[in-house]
C-alpha cells in the first residue's frame, strides 16, 4: 500500500472505532443498531420486494457508513438508493450483492482491530 493510502485507510479505521465506542458506551452490544441491524433491514425489505423501503434505509445506511468513513459501502447504498424505481430485480440483487461484500469488508476490519467477531453477528 501507498502511505497516502495506509494513511486514508487508518483514518476511517479511525472514525469505525469511534463510532462503535459510542455504540458500545450507550450499552449496545457490539456492532448492534449503527451498522448490523440497517444491513438486516436492507436485506428483509429486499427479500420482501419493497423497494420503496429499501431506498429509504439505503439512504440511512449510506449516512451511516459516510459518518464513520466506509466510502465504499456508503457509494453502494448510493446506487441502491438511487436505482428504483427504473431498476429490476436481478439488477438490485447485483448492487445488494455489492453492498453486502463491502460490509462484510467493513466489518471485517473492525474484527480484525478489535477481536471481537462482527462477523458473527453482522452476517
Amino acid at each position: 500500500l501507498s502511505a497516502a493510502l495506509y494513511a486514508a485507510q487508518l483514518v476511517v479505521l479511525s472514525r469505525v472505532l469511534t463510532l462503535l465506542g459510542l455504540v458500545m458506551s450507550r450499552g449496545y452490544q457490539p456492532g448492534e443498531p449503527a451498522l448490523c441491524n440497517k444491513a438486516g433491514e436492507m436485506r428483509l425489505a429486499f427479500s420482501h420486494g419493497e423497494f420503496a423501503t429499501l431506498s429509504n434505509l439505503a439512504h440511512r445506511f449510506k449516512s451511516s457508513a459516510r459518518a464513520v468513513g466506509a466510502v465504499s459501502l456508503g457509494a453502494c447504498c448510493d446506487r441502491i438508493e438511487h436505482a428504483q424505481p427504473a431498476c429490476g430485480t436481478a439488477q438490485m440483487q447485483a448492487q445488494m450483492s455489492m453492498m453486502e461484500e463491502a460490509f462484510a469488508h467493513v466489518m471485517a476490519r473492525l474484527s480484525e482491530h478489535t477481536g471481537v467477531g462482527y462477523l458473527d453477528e453482522a452476517i
